[in-house]
């Protein structure tokens, strides 16, 4: 039986998470979830029997993904429910064209996004918590527009975080290992160079 050595860190009795539940988020298991039950739900709309191979498997989620597509229903919900059958099955590699369909699907939708503020709009938002009195509010809206930062990282921005630029009028923000910053295994910095902020 394995043993500890003596000033090891782990303890016997602490139970730590196994690896394969720290595979996926939490929030990203139950989003696969209810996107495999929408699948198992079309299947047995249209009469379909579980599969017996994963060519078959892969056929059937095909022609999912297809009826998705021409219902004009969100990709997200498409992919999720590829990504869970993937993850649960262990089967990413053996279902071949419905990825081929998804990748597809990824070029040739068009992304619904909300049209960016303008620099004018910002300025007028910041001005006008400036004018309130809440020049910490006018400060963030300015310093998440110029850094273009996510909210999380703007609302736990702190003093220590702010370093001197090179320039007058120029700070960077050391966000750390931010959501991109981890995946590319190295600390994220921005420059911040406005002048008004």
């Amino acid at each position: 039986a394995f043993m500890p050595r003596a000033g090891s860190r782990s303890a016997p009795h602490v139970r730590r998470q196994r690896l394969r539940e720290m595979l996926v988020e939490k929030k990203t298991l139950e989003s696969y979830s209810l996107a495999v039950r929408w699948f198992f739900m079309w299947m047995e709309l249209v009469g379909l029997a579980p599969a017996c191979s994963y060519e078959e498997l892969d056929w059937q989620l095909s022609e999912y993904l297809e009826f998705r597509w021409e219902g004009n229903q969100k990709y997200n919900l498409a992919g999720d429910s590829l990504s869970g059958i993937s993850h649960y099955t262990n089967a990413k590699r053996r279902l071949p064209f419905s990825w081929r369909l998804l990748s597809c699907w990824k070029r040739h939708e068009i992304p619904v996004r909300a049209p960016p503020m303008s620099r004018v709009m910002a300025l007028a938002i910041a001005g006008a918590a400036a004018r309130s009195g809440d020049g910490w509010f006018a400060l963030s809206i300015l310093v998440g527009f110029h850094a273009f930062l996510r909210t999380t990282e703007l609302l736990t921005l702190t003093a220590g975080q702010v370093l001197t630029g090179q320039q007058a009028f120029e700070v960077v923000l050391d966000l750390g290992f931010t959501k991109s910053g981890k995946r590319r295994g190295c600390r994220e910095l921005v420059v911040l160079d406005d002048g008004v902020t």
